[in-house]
């Protein structure tokens, strides 16, 4: 299996304990370049393994494993942060993600009874998983003799709308937790995968606002006029800009790799994979160690045309379902393939708008402050255009 996890790094370890009568439970790790691993963590007969990072990293050892029982490992799911993890304790092995689901975990039976847990479908196809699942965000999954369970009451998010707040009061509430998302989560001198439309830009602005010295890295097809529009909006920020022109036959030729890195042939999540690829190596050869994307902005705030369409017609009950049915889909059309790809590239990827608690207060919000209708006209991500 860690043969297999190459494209997440180079460097592995692993840990095996007997887990009853001849049976075994092992936990394997990959460490990329430029990353610092959490490595294996030991509390008491808990062992545990994180991919990704929290915003609070102390609250990690301090508050939710101190008790070294696997009843602990719920409380990281309330734990602001971005990550997946595996634990052994005593004869079971547990698997869980973030809420939003910001890291790929998959899980599965081989046919001869093998349980296993990956962050990549191939390591699981050495086993002989066939058709493996992706951990539910904001659960814990724990085995069983022939199988996987839920552990725990886990920690979904809830799309409900019911927030009474003013426009006035969720702009400032919204930049309030964009500013903390950016403070704790992007390190000083990140790259941004970087458009010049309103989610780059408000990263950007953010990143600035709060010291971190970003560089924007912008790609796109050579002669096109977005390419010109991306460094004409970053020098009105004042921030440095990397513009990549990419060829016809260099997007073609790429592919196969992408296809192989996002494990998937969807033509959207390919598509979406392309550039984001092309921005991740970019950055990598700037000798950047982070990548910092606007992904989560157009599920939480109204951003797909197809909102649109709905709102002008006035079905505002189906835009709130549209979009939360959009929420629940953006670890696979999103999050999953983006960290991939960044990873494969040996990057972090961080995504403001996935903060936890940004999410969960957006969720609140009324439909009419994300697609805003007047005069017959729709306008997408208004509470995020008056930020």
């Amino acid at each position: 299996m860690l043969k297999a996890m190459w494209r997440r790094g180079s460097s592995t370890r692993s840990f095996t304990t007997r887990a009853g009568k001849g049976r075994y439970a092992g936990i394997g790790i990959c460490d990329r370049p430029l990353q610092a691993s959490t490595g294996l963590q030991f509390h008491g007969d808990l062992v545990v393994a994180v991919d990704g990072f929290f915003y609070d990293p102390t609250k990690l050892a301090k508050e939710a494993l101190r008790k070294g029982q696997p009843q602990s490992l719920s409380e990281l799911l309330t734990i602001p942060g971005a990550f997946s993890f595996v634990a052994v304790a005593g004869e079971q092995l547990y698997a869980g993600r973030d809420p939003v689901g910001q890291k790929p975990l998959y899980y599965g039976k081989s046919p001869n009874e093998v349980l296993a847990v990956a962050s990549l479908r191939s390591p699981l196809a050495a086993v002989g998983v066939e058709s493996p699942e992706a951990v539910p965000p904001g659960s814990v999954l724990a085995t069983s003799k022939r199988s996987f369970t839920q552990f725990g009451d886990g920690h979904q998010l809830e799309g409900s709308g019911s927030s009474a707040a003013s426009e006035e009061e969720a702009v400032s509430r919204l930049g309030e937790l964009f500013h903390e998302a950016v403070s704790k989560g992007v390190p000083p001198g990140s790259g941004i995968a970087f458009s010049g439309g309103l989610d780059s830009a408000l990263v950007a602005v953010a990143c600035k606002n709060a010291g971190k010295g970003p560089e924007l890295v912008t790609v796109g097809v050579e002669g096109q006029p977005e390419l010109e529009h991306a460094h004409r909006v970053a020098t009105e920020l004042g921030l440095p800009i990397t513009i990549c022109e990419l060829s016809s036959s260099e997007i073609i030729d790429s592919l196969g790799e992408v296809v192989g890195i996002v494990e998937s042939t969807d033509p959207v999540v390919v598509g979406v994979s392309v550039p984001f690829y092309f921005a991740c190596r970019k950055a990598r050869q700037m000798g950047l160690s982070t990548i910092v994307a606007g992904q989560m902005s157009d599920e939480l705030f109204g951003g797909y045309a197809r909102f649109e369409e709905l709102a002008i017609k006035g079905e505002f009950n189906l835009v709130e379902s549209e979009m939360w049915k959009s929420v629940q889909m953006a670890p696979s059309n999103d999050f999953e393939p983006g960290d991939k790809v960044a990873v494969s590239l040996g990057l972090e990827l961080r995504c403001p708008f996935a903060y936890i608690p940004l999410v969960e207060y957006a969720l609140q919000l009324p439909v009419s402050l994300k697609v805003s209708v007047s005069r017959g006209r729709v306008v997408r991500k208004y509470v995020l255009r008056r930020l």
